[in-house]
């Protein structure tokens, strides 16, 4: 029997619905709240790969925008923010006797970001009301949903879980998910107090100001947006002038990349396993699904090294790669190829000492983190010298990665090396776990190894196990 075209809709929907929901229940950004600073991010994270979802527990995303101010649906943005209305394709128009303002239709202006997010990539779930968060391991990792009328009810209805690399509350006034986290996780949070600081009156300048300077990262995992951001920190409010919120949500694709060397050397300092990744030593496997297992199993910095593949081939591993370690907040080296490393937007440059001076590779990239390869003290001496970000130190045991394999400097010279080394340095060459706490002692804070992880069975899972005992072997 055929379906008559009342089930063929019904089914259609409910179909598209579930897979549109299955396929988020892991996405790398989790944002809660639908108001303008949260839609643009999510546009901006989308436009880069990022798998981003919001939940917006109302029947209509656009937060506040919608009314204008007092229901005169008009609202302003100063001329700063007027290239991000462009971007999504909505009209403004200077407002007379008032430089740098102008004037715009709040309803085009709700309507416009909605379709800019969604037509990005980014899924939007409304009526979805976030009753919780996933909090593991001391971060937070997702959010607890359920349907708006379920919550409104009062019904006994158990929920569902979106787990995420990170949560974005932009939830406007309250800071609902940051008051979930600090009341019932009783996280301290990175402010003066640990504590939600409150919202002031309105300042529309100073207010303007601080919703972009607030939105950050709070806690491991929790971030904030927009007025979460503000009364997080105690900003002031500014009424239907909505620049700053705009800017916010741009500000939110910033802080999942590096975009300063400090950034980036501090990233660093703050990695312990270094894994270097090459096509030639993932046992047959797609490097970029290594790579993937290696970042989820929580590696904060990895190299891509490919000595042999054409610039063409090279190049595309590197965008793609360049996509999982955005994905995962992760720093990305390029081995050698400054010139690949700038062209993709990779983190840094690891440079050995055939390769173009580190001196020569600083006036080039400024703010790229430049590493490089050592073998002995007159070379460490010379790294620091010429500004390298880090330095790595090797070979420590015999390996087989290498071209052309050198004589292991061993653990002895390593301990003469490393008093000589006043900058963030990682150790390589054929190191095994059982070496870490011998290496942890003589004072290695960064380890780097390639087929310990790109030819595990599974790389994740050695990821999480050496990191397990390089903690391990720091707390002894």
């Amino acid at each position: 029997m055929t379906n008559p075209i009342e089930n063929t809709i019904s089914d259609a929907i409910v179909r598209c619905f579930a897979d549109k929901l299955r396929t988020n229940l892991t996405v790398d950004v989790a944002i809660v709240g639908g108001g303008p600073s949260a839609l643009v991010a999510a546009k901006t994270l989308a436009d880069a790969g990022i798998r981003t979802a919001i939940f917006e527990r109302k029947l209509a995303p656009g937060g506040g925008t919608w009314g204008g101010g007092m229901l005169f649906n008009e609202v302003v943005v100063q001329d700063d923010a007027l290239y991000i209305l462009d971007e999504f394709g909505i009209t403004h128009k200077p407002i007379e006797n008032a430089p740098g303002y102008h004037s715009l239709d709040s309803v085009e202006m709700a309507s416009g970001l909605i379709y800019g997010a969604v037509h990005a990539g980014a899924k939007i779930f409304n009526s979805v009301s976030v009753e919780d968060i996933v909090f593991r391991d001391e971060k937070v990792g997702g959010l607890v949903i359920n349907w708006t009328p379920v919550e409104r009810l009062g019904m006994h209805v158990d929920p569902l879980t979106v787990i995420s690399s990170c949560v974005l509350d932009g939830t406007g006034h309250p800071s609902e998910i940051i008051r979930l986290a600090v009341d019932k996780a009783k996280i301290q949070l990175d402010t003066p107090t640990g504590n939600i600081l409150g919202e002031r009156p309105m300042w529309v300048d100073k207010g303007e100001a601080s919703t972009v300077e607030n939105t950050r990262e709070y806690f491991p995992g929790l971030f904030a947006c927009g007025m979460s951001a503000n009364n997080v920190m105690g900003g002031y409010r500014m009424g239907p002038i909505f620049g700053g919120m705009l800017m916010s949500g741009k500000k939110v694709r910033k802080m999942s990349i590096f975009t300063t060397l400090e950034e980036r050397r501090r990233a660093f300092e703050n990695t312990d396993v270094y894994p270097v990744i090459s096509s030639e030593f993932c046992a047959g496997r797609d490097p970029l699904q290594v790579l993937e297992a290696i970042l989820m199993g929580g590696a904060g910095v990895v190299q891509i090294r490919e000595k042999n593949m054409p610039d063409k081939p090279h190049f595309e591993l590197l965008k793609q790669a360049r996509i999982l370690t955005d994905r995962y907040r992760a720093l990305m080296i390029v081995d050698d190829r400054i010139d690949l490393a700038l062209a993709v937007g990779a983190d840094g440059a690891h440079l050995g000492q055939d390769d173009l001076p580190l001196s020569a590779a600083r006036k080039i990239a400024p703010e790229l983190l430049l590493g490089s390869s050592t073998h002995n003290a007159e070379e460490v001496r010379q790294a620091q010298m010429d500004g390298c970000g880090y330095l790595n130190i090797g070979p420590i045991f015999r390996t087989g990665t290498k071209q052309l394999p050198m004589e292991p400097l061993g653990t002895e010279l390593l301990s003469v090396l490393i008093p000589e080394v006043k900058c963030p340095f990682s150790v390589m060459g054929g190191i095994k776990l059982e070496h870490l706490p011998l290496l942890r002692s003589l004072g290695a804070k960064h380890i780097a190894a390639v087929t310990a992880f790109t030819a595990a069975e599974d790389p994740a899972e050695e990821i999480r196990k050496w990191k397990k005992a390089f903690s391990s072997s720091f707390s002894a």
